[in-house]
């Protein structure tokens, strides 16, 4: 609504409406594109840390609260602090049986990176 000097105008921008269904359908198309065959994750304001060896598994679903992710999929983990307390959130893809990709903020890189390392066993 747009009001000028005591009158009273109603804005109606059909042509947005078509843009607006136009930009809904892209999004559509997308979705199901990567839903069926590739996606594109920009990463540039997250940092990336690659987790795989034997028992990788065991070791990231004891620190996490929730399940892992199934091969070929990916999901929002907390990881588990001090008891009743979270120290840590991050995605979690999963790239086979024992190797994952953790995905988390390029600003809290160090603190996840230290986090990790001081409760993975040795390799």
């Amino acid at each position: 609504m747009v009001r000028e000097t005591g009158r009273r105008y109603r804005v109606r921008r059909d042509a947005d409406r078509g843009a607006e269904r136009s930009v809904a359908r892209a999004g559509a198309e997308e979705v199901a594109a990567t839903q069926t065959a590739c996606g594109v994750l920009d990463l540039s304001g997250f940092a990336r840390f690659d987790l795989a060896g034997p028992d990788a598994a065991t070791w990231l679903g004891g620190r996490i609260a929730g399940r892992l992710p199934s091969v070929g999929r990916m999901t929002l983990a907390y990881l588990k602090g001090p008891p009743g307390r979270f120290a840590t959130e991050m995605s979690v893809a999963r790239t086979g049986d024992d190797t994952f990709i953790l995905i988390t903020a390029a600003v809290i890189r160090c603190y996840d990176r230290d986090f990790c390392c001081a409760t993975c066993p040795p390799a």
